[in-house]
């Protein structure tokens, strides 16, 4: 059985609510075989869930008395400061708060399934369309984990925290934020990486995820090697001082496709994960740009340079800046707290608008 389906129920990701996060081992198995399985709590089933180790954020967690892992923000769980729930009319972020383990024997992409029907901010307030509820990766909100073409991929053994986003507007004391599902959401661990049906269209954006995943035997989905077709046509792409080509041929410092796939995935070149340092953010979004401009999506050029929507100035600062600090894909250059780390990450997100479609000019 190649998709492992895990439920999470949130019973009230809300405000004076809690949010209950839990996790069977199997949601179902169909085999004619002899087959014997046994249920483990959440930290110690193949997909383990547990609170983010050393993080503060993660004493909104426990194991429940069925072993699944529960988030509460709510009155039965308040701070030490007297906080019993999340503000109204609000935007609130808790970094780092439970963690996804690989405890399996292969490596799988893992993401949370994503609904027609997912309660979002209503039009007349500035969020519009924003998700009430989001997940994300670590310390990034702006890389959820919402969707198939958001998935991670998680090596045997391997951990990953997620962060949680609420977004209150137009909500009152009790209104429950996950209702309209009953409080029930899914992550899906997957041996495939999950793609479209159908290889990129010339001329429309792909995110990082997209490109991770088109990039032939670099990922666990096998889909086609989009990623190293575009790199070979455009003879190799640069990020600071990192050369990527589809071979990896080069001056050094090169890599290699497979490197590529490091890299958009906010890893540097060893396989660390780096989604906290502002580098490896621009980067990431940085080279889905490129690759998108390769492939004939339109980058403004002509646009206001003081907005996202000049998304070819923005490609040249995130070079410059990427130049600046000599960015190779090898260890740590703007981690929290260091000059320039707010910087890269403006541009990075303006990338990101770019590659997910939502600058005004390519609607």
């Amino acid at each position: 059985m190649k998709r492992r389906t895990f439920l999470i129920g949130s019973g009230g990701t809300a405000l004076g609510g809690s949010a209950l996060l839990g996790s069977g081992a199997f949601s179902q198995i169909e085999s004619q075989r002899r087959v014997k399985i046994e249920v483990s709590k959440d930290p110690d089933a193949y997909l383990g869930l547990d609170g983010c180790p050393d993080s503060p954020n993660s004493s909104y967690t426990e194991i429940d008395k069925s072993g699944h892992l529960a988030i509460e923000m709510s009155p039965d769980n308040p701070t030490e400061g007297g906080g019993e729930g999340v503000n109204s009319d609000s935007q609130t972020r808790f970094h780092n708060v439970f963690e996804i383990c690989n405890n399996g024997k292969q490596e799988v992409c893992v993401w949370i399934h994503d609904k027609d029907d997912w309660p979002v901010v209503p039009d007349e307030y500035k969020a519009a369309g924003d998700r009430r509820v989001d997940f994300y990766l670590e310390n990034d909100p702006g890389q959820s984990i919402i969707g198939e073409d958001n998935s991670l991929i998680l090596d045997v053994g391997d951990c990953l925290c997620i962060g949680i986003e609420v977004n209150t507007k137009g909500l009152k004391e009790g209104d429950q934020l996950l209702d309209e599902f009953d409080n029930i959401i899914k992550i899906i661990a997957d041996e495939e990486c999950p793609s479209s049906v159908d290889p990129p269209v010339k001329g429309e954006p792909r995110t990082i995820g997209f490109w991770r995943n088109w990039s032939g035997d670099c990922t666990p989905g096998g889909q086609e090697d989009i990623l190293g077709q575009t790199l070979e046509a455009a003879s190799g792409i640069n990020l600071g001082d990192l050369l990527i080509t589809r071979d990896g041929e080069g001056d050094p410092p090169v890599t290699d496709t497979c490197g590529a796939t490091e890299i958009l995935g906010k890893r540097d070149l060893d396989g660390t994960v780096r989604a906290n340092d502002g580098a490896y953010s621009l980067a990431a979004q940085l080279l889905a740009a490129k690759l998108n401009r390769e492939r004939d999506v339109p980058t403004n050029p002509g646009g206001d340079p003081d907005t996202c929507e000049n998304v070819e100035e923005q490609i040249d600062l995130g070079q410059a800046l990427l130049d600046d600090i000599g960015f190779d894909g090898t260890g740590a250059y703007l981690p929290p707290g260091t000059d320039r780390r707010g910087e890269a990450l403006e541009i990075a997100d303006c990338l990101d608008q770019f590659n997910n479609g939502e600058l005004d000019f390519q609607q």
